[in-house]
């Protein structure tokens, strides 16, 4: 009997179904999937911290740090407890410079965040240390409009981003100050300058860096005589 083209294509493919149907009783080829492509270079191994140095800062000053270990990276992360470090740098794999934060006294651990999320954990290894606070002294509580004014400060300790500012009571330290000036890293002084023109109640503010409100002088009322 003659076979068709037809009739013999079906027949070829009824041998090709036979055939798959019985590699492997009921299961399906499934072509494997192409295999990932990491995104990004692997991250060193042996990531660890092993010491931080100095271990003790005060509470209301930011204190530089050197952080050393293995296996950094840009991009991590510093923690002081439940504090983080505003500014990490890393110098090569094995040595940070930070700064600790601006904290309530007491001894913490320090974390090293690294970019895929593993930790390393010095514990207990910084102690914020409690320090007395500058004080203000304004140089009278009442001024006319305009008028003479000037406060005199002393700190135990001085930094060269200290500065003075007057503000309007219950502003925030981040809105415009009535008046401001560093203080030049000074440990004490006085600085003067002309009384609001707007009659209110002001204060002094001891700020270190940026915007970190440390202490407050007595009340200033600007008024008319």
């Amino acid at each position: 009997m003659s076979m068709t083209p037809t009739g013999g294509r079906a027949v070829v493919l009824m041998i090709i179904l036979s055939g798959l149907a019985g590699c492997g009783g009921s299961k399906q080829f499934v072509p494997s999937a192409p295999s990932a492509t990491p995104a990004t270079q692997p991250l060193p191994t042996g990531f660890r911290a092993n010491s931080i140095f100095p271990t003790t800062g005060g509470t209301w000053r930011r204190t530089n740090v050197e952080i050393l270990g293995a296996g950094f990276v840009p991009g991590v992360a510093v923690a002081f407890g439940s504090a983080f470090a505003t500014e990490v740098s890393v110098v090569d794999s094995g040595t940070i410079w930070t700064t600790a934060p601006v904290s309530a006294a007491g001894i913490v651990d320090v974390v090293v965040i690294n970019v895929d999320g593993a930790r390393a954990t010095l514990d207990h290894a910084y102690t914020f240390t409690p320090v007395p606070v500058p004080t203000l002294t304004p140089s009278t509580q009442t001024v006319s409009p305009g008028g003479p004014l000037s406060v005199t400060w002393s700190t135990p300790f001085a930094g060269s981003s200290d500065w003075l500012a007057l503000f309007a009571v219950g502003s925030g330290s981040h809105e415009r100050a009535a008046w401001w000036q560093s203080t030049a890293g000074a440990t004490s002084g006085t600085l003067t300058l002309p009384a609001p023109s707007q009659p209110g109640q002001y204060e002094f503010r001891y700020l270190v860096d940026d915007h970190i409100e440390v202490a407050r002088s007595d009340v200033v009322t600007v008024r008319q005589p």
